[in-house]
């Protein structure tokens, strides 16, 4: 190999390289947060409205929305409107190979995490509620 294509080759690979951590930042960002990383979790789970998320997080509704802001702008988790609700699920239809294989990564750390298995209990208490009451809970009306 001349050194002309080895140092094409290089350059090729470093380009690479910087499109990986471009896209990897957004996704670290959004993993350094125990909150998102609960909010990845139960959505591993199916579906969840906004009202729903606050509910389990305990936090305030803009503080929540901010969170998920984070996570669809990392492309971790897609927003569905349905009214003047908005859902939330895991980002399934288009997984590049670093967010396949981060949520991957955040399956099999959460198997025995106590704050998962206590989500998982409390989730199943949220889900049984009418998704109106809750937001009538957070908001202190019916949206």
């Amino acid at each position: 190999m001349t050194f002309v294509a080895f140092s094409i080759l290089i350059c090729i690979k470093c380009e690479m390289m910087k499109g990986l951590i471009l896209q990897l930042t957004p996704i670290t960002k959004a993993m350094a947060d125990e909150s998102r990383l609960r909010v990845l979790s139960a959505l591993s789970l199916g579906e969840l409205c906004l009202c729903q998320i606050v509910a389990l997080l305990e936090l305030a509704p803009s503080t929540v929305s901010r969170h998920m802001g984070v996570l669809v702008g990392a492309e971790l988790v897609v927003t569905r409107k349905a009214g003047k609700w908005t859902y939330y699920t895991l980002n399934n239809t288009r997984q590049p190979g670093i967010i396949k294989h981060t949520l991957k990564w955040l399956e099999k750390v959460r198997e025995d995490d106590p704050v998962w298995l206590a989500d998982q209990k409390k989730l199943a208490v949220i889900c049984e509620q009418d998704p109106s009451e809750l937001c009538e809970i957070t908001y202190g009306k019916s949206e």
